[in-house]
């Protein structure tokens, strides 16, 4: 479960992701929950204006920016607080939403939203809540993770206008493989899974699957760091460098 804090999200792509020169160093922030894209010229244009948007992130080659948006209200003294002049009775579920929007603020368009709650410090309210947005090399599937288990998120892809959405396995800290030192694996997913030991325990590894997940490839390392020079590995950056008030 995550709760609000104070901060600021910045989202930044290279030439060497977005295929277009006029995205190649532009940026998306999340500022007091509204998401802001920077134009390489130093334009700023505040692309919503929810207050209750975050971690934003832009689309490889493409003309979109991704990004969650929270429920309203927020937590306070371990209770749920709806805003001003809003009831929301005990046992709502608080979802959240992925949506995009277009570079130049137009069309922005919800594409999921989570059924799926977990507990929260409010005992009357759990969270449905997602994090973690990944793209695929070419930016045509979009990846995020949601709530689901106590011990691990639930992975989900869909094509990057939001159709055929599915749920692929669990998963935590998810990142895709952009290139590997054995020219392999482009596209394939890095995720962390928590798995059991045959006479009791647990652990935590990063194992290797197809972009489709319906075939692991193997156990690659504890650790994410370990992986990728184990490897060889560049990853589809996520080109967050910080948090937003609204991240939780």
């Amino acid at each position: 479960m995550r709760v609000p804090i104070e901060g600021l999200v910045v989202v930044t792509m290279g030439l060497g992701l977005l295929q277009d020169a006029w995205s190649a160093s532009a940026s998306v922030t999340s500022r007091d929950g509204n998401i802001h894209y920077t134009h390489p010229s130093g334009k700023s244009l505040r692309l919503t204006d929810s207050g209750r948007d975050q971690e934003p992130s832009l689309q490889p080659g493409g003309e979109w920016v991704y990004f969650i948006r929270t429920f309203e209200g927020a937590f306070s003294g371990g209770k749920y607080r709806p805003p001003p002049g809003k009831t929301v009775p005990p046992g709502t579920l608080l979802q959240e939403e992925v949506w995009r929007v277009r570079k130049d603020g137009s069309d922005a368009r919800m594409l999921y939203r989570h059924e799926a709650g977990m507990p929260s410090e409010d005992d009357d309210h759990d969270i449905a809540s997602i994090s973690n947005i990944q793209f695929s090399p070419d930016g045509k599937k979009v990846y995020f993770e949601a709530s689901r288990w106590a011990t691990s998120s639930e992975l989900w892809m869909m094509n990057a206008d939001g159709s055929g959405q599915v749920a692929l396995s669990p998963g935590n800290g998810t990142r895709i493989i952009q290139s590997s030192k054995s020219g392999e694996y482009r596209g394939y997913i890095l995720t962390s899974l928590h798995r059991h030991f045959v006479f009791g325990g647990s652990y935590d590894w990063f194992h290797i699957f197809t972009p489709d997940m319906k075939k692991e490839i193997g156990p690659a390392g504890e650790s994410l760091e370990e992986v990728v020079s184990a490897g060889g590995l560049t990853l589809v950056p996520t080109g967050r460098t910080g948090k937003d008030q609204g991240d939780r």
